[in-house]
């Protein structure tokens, strides 16, 4: 912690020279992109993106053929 005291009101007086935003900033933008990748969201899972895109045509093929065939035999 910068201001070494968890308590709100020293940490609110130790602000008035300077707002911590300032300093932290490149700090809170690298653990934004961090949270960011960790949920596995655009744009940081388009590796994985096109293997399941690439399998979910085969996979919604498979499930017809078999309601085509279940139907048939239950006839």
């Amino acid at each position: 912690m910068l201001t070494g005291s968890l308590n709100l009101t020293v940490n609110t007086e130790s602000q008035r020279a300077i707002w911590y935003i300032l300093p932290l900033l490149p700090v809170f933008i690298i653990f934004f992109i961090g949270a960011v990748a960790e949920t596995n969201r655009a744009p940081f899972d388009l590796a994985e993106a096109s293997e399941d895109l690439a399998s979910l045509k085969i996979t919604n093929c498979w499930k017809i053929l078999i309601k085509i065939i279940s139907r048939k035999t239950s006839l």
